[in-house]
């Protein structure tokens, strides 16, 4: 299963993936001015909602806890929903030993240039994820019929 918004998850995480050690520039571009990310997971620390500057200094602190430079893994795409709507299960390695998997619904703007929401849930939470990928694009379907 491939669409636009796999591609950019893949793009994102090559240039991630590429920096080796150095903490990531600008990335201010790659998200819509109304971006939002919502944290869903159970477990753990909780972000809450994040705009596109939260989010980012989320992004940059796991810098701040490895050994050296965390690693993004696709693990798996889960579904995808026109071009626009993608659940993939990600791997994060802290490069410590550590691996942070969870799911992440990613949804793109209209032109499928930026990042408009994620919304990220536990690893064991699909049938959430896929609840709120289908609920996200019903609301695509219906904006565009008006």
């Amino acid at each position: 299963m491939r669409n636009r918004a796999v591609e950019l998850v893949e793009i994102g995480h090559a240039y991630l993936n590429s920096l080796d050690g150095a903490r990531p520039d600008d990335l201010g571009r790659a998200f819509s001015e109304d971006f939002v990310c919502e944290d869903r997971k159970a477990g753990g620390v909780s972000f809450g909602s994040m705009d596109a500057s939260e989010y980012l200094a989320a992004v940059r602190s796991n810098w701040d806890v490895g050994r050296r430079s965390p690693r993004f893994d696709l693990h798996r795409v889960i579904a995808v929903r026109g071009e626009r709507l993608a659940a993939i299960h990600e791997c994060l390695d802290m490069d410590d030993g550590a691996l942070v998997h969870g799911i992440t619904v990613s949804q793109l703007n209209d032109s499928l240039t930026q990042w408009q929401r994620i919304i990220w849930f536990d690893p064991e939470d699909v049938g959430a994820a896929i609840a709120e990928l289908d609920r996200l694009h019903a609301e695509i379907e219906a904006d565009n019929k008006t």
